[in-house]
């Protein structure tokens, strides 16, 4: 470069940094991630859907030393191998932060089948959302991971007002984390651009909870209602046959 040194107002700053055994010279610096390193005693499950906002709600665990493990729910009346292959390309772009990425996809349409036919449809989504987190503890379980993520950001759809998750969340054997609960959809995509996902989840997709919705669904829940019509279903039997149907991916 031919320049001289000049301890003020330089041109140029040349960072070295000395190891043991090598030395790194550079001229600029590129802000990173930021976040802990992941910890695999740090274990959350993320249910995973097409959309924008869980991919964002993983990485927003995975930046502070989370190991995510994801669940994704998939019903055959979508365009299947589209849909999986979505799914898996989201999986393996959030893969990249951290060490190793595991993909459970669950068979949903029979279940979802037997709600439609036993549940009023304004309480059809409360109802979709809660056997998802049961099953998506009982994958906890397995993994022994000590927390559920989801996306949901506060009153941003119907399905997530401040009644709707009091009764979607109501006695979840495992607790949750809603990173995203406090960001609007601008800040969720900002972030998502920069992770890499954006692109994947604007492709055309329609995840399991979008078929059979309500013109007008429910805005204020009655927990105990909501609790009640669960109580039609044969629980347990029902996630138990969803966690043995699963099948596991690995990234």
């Amino acid at each position: 470069y031919d320049k001289k040194v000049k301890m003020k107002g330089a041109d140029i700053t040349v960072k070295v940094e000395i190891s043991l055994k090598h030395v790194y010279v550079s001229l600029e610096q590129v802000p990173g991630v930021g976040g802990l390193p992941t910890d695999q005693r740090q274990k959350v499950v993320c249910m995973l859907s097409g959309g924008f906002d869980s991919p964002v709600a993983a990485y927003m665990m995975m930046k502070r030393g989370c190991e995510v493990i994801f669940v994704h729910f998939n019903n055959k009346n979508q365009e299947s191998c589209s849909v999986k292959n979505k799914i898996i390309d989201l999986a393996k772009q959030l893969s990249k932060y951290q060490i190793k990425t595991k993909l459970y996809i669950i068979p949903f349409e029979r279940l979802q089948k037997e709600i439609i036919m036993n549940v009023h449809s304004e309480q059809r989504m409360l109802i979709y959302r809660r056997f998802m987190l049961k099953i998506s503890s009982a994958i906890a379980k397995i993994e022994k991971a000590r927390f559920l993520v989801v996306g949901d950001s506060l009153s941003q759809v119907a399905s997530q007002t401040l009644d709707n998750l009091e009764a979607t969340y109501s006695g979840i054997d495992t607790n949750i984390f809603t990173p995203l609960i406090g960001l609007h959809k601008k800040e969720i995509m900002a972030i998502s651009r920069e992770i890499g996902t954006h692109d994947i989840s604007e492709q055309p997709y329609g995840d399991c909870c979008s078929y059979f919705l309500p013109k007008h669904p429910e805005l204020h829940a009655n927990k105990g209602l909501i609790l009640e019509n669960e109580e039609r279903f044969d629980t347990d039997a029902s996630v138990k046959d969803a966690v043995e149907s699963a099948v596991l991916s690995e990234f």
